[in-house]
């Protein structure tokens, strides 16, 4: 019997590891054979206005270290929602530079010496380039960001005013990151996840802001030297975000479609019985307070039988 078992144990072996083999070769196979970059603007979700709405940028260098970025996204709608923005004007002249509101606290490149944000459609808002270097020259050396993945950078974003419910069926808010502008770069100067061939110039210059006729502000295109490099989608991948409106039928508090006095009845036993969840909150929120009490039933119940206003929405 001792030995049955010995031998049972041996092919039990035998089988585990031929399996173990063939999943990672087959792992091996399927997967991509020099994938470098991943660079995602995250989805939201917001209400239909919001004065502070926070969309993360995230960033995945596989096998690079990462020391300087230039980052381009575009907002798809820009008459419903723009970047975060103050403005410093010229002494003496109507033009302004509108810099674009960003936060690295939590993020992979806090501490970085040098990172600007430009809102490069002035008082438009849609259009946004960020440059970022991890060590801006001269001590103390900021070493550059070493593999890994997470959060990269915290942009914000707001409504224009306050939007309709009938914004919800009738537009999506994309942030598309410009893949002809958008760049990572090592430690050396040399592109992440780009395809490079022999160029005789290094560098070109772009305006970035105009006063009048003239150039003020300019900006770089790095490029590895002496070669002109283009983004490789098999060594790296940009994903666009979106911005998703939460959209309520205000005081349809069960979801029904229509506002009756089941949906009052539907607060009061959400309060105070543990009954469900409005799905989303806003439903709920009859009187437009932010926060879901008694009195929004109160607000139905008059809206139904009293002939009081009609539920609106935060």
């Amino acid at each position: 019997m001792a030995r049955n078992w010995r031998y049972f144990s041996i092919a039990l072996v035998v089988i585990i590891t031929v399996a173990i083999w063939a999943s990672v070769g087959e792992k091996a196979a399927t997967a991509p054979n020099a994938l470098e970059l991943v660079c995602q603007v995250e989805s939201v979700s917001t209400g239909l206005s919001n004065g502070s709405i926070v969309v993360p940028v995230n960033v995945s260098n596989i096998t690079d270290s990462i020391a300087g970025f230039q980052l381009w996204i575009n907002i798809s709608e820009p008459s419903l929602v723009k970047f975060k923005s103050d403005s410093i004007r010229y002494p003496g002249t109507d033009s302004a530079i509108y810099f674009a509101k960003f936060d690295t606290v939590g993020t992979r490149v806090r501490g970085w010496e040098y990172i600007q944000a430009r809102i490069l459609d002035d008082s438009i808002g849609a259009l946004l380039n960020i440059i970022g270097t991890a060590d801006n020259g001269g001590a103390p050396i900021k070493p550059p960001l070493t593999p890994g993945s997470g959060t990269f950078i915290k942009l914000f974003l707001e409504t224009k005013g306050a939007l309709g419910d009938s914004i919800c069926d009738s537009a999506t808010v994309s942030l598309v990151i410009n893949r002809a502008q958008t760049r990572f770069s090592d430690q050396h100067g040399d592109l992440i996840a780009y395809a490079c061939t022999a160029y005789v110039e290094t560098t070109y210059q772009n305006c970035a802001q105009f006063v009048g006729p003239n150039c003020v502000s300019w900006f770089d295109t790095v490029l590895t030297p002496g070669n002109n490099c283009t983004f490789d989608t098999t060594a790296g991948i940009f994903l666009d975000g979106k911005i998703a409106f939460e959209c309520c039928l205000c005081g349809d508090a069960n979801g029904t479609g229509s506002i009756n006095i089941s949906d009052a009845v539907f607060v009061i036993n959400y309060i105070f019985a543990g009954g469900a969840a409005p799905n989303p909150p806003c439903l709920a929120d009859a009187n437009g307070t932010g926060s879901i009490n008694i009195s929004d039933a109160v607000y139905i119940i008059n809206y139904i039988f009293g002939g009081g206003p009609m539920p609106h929405c935060p």
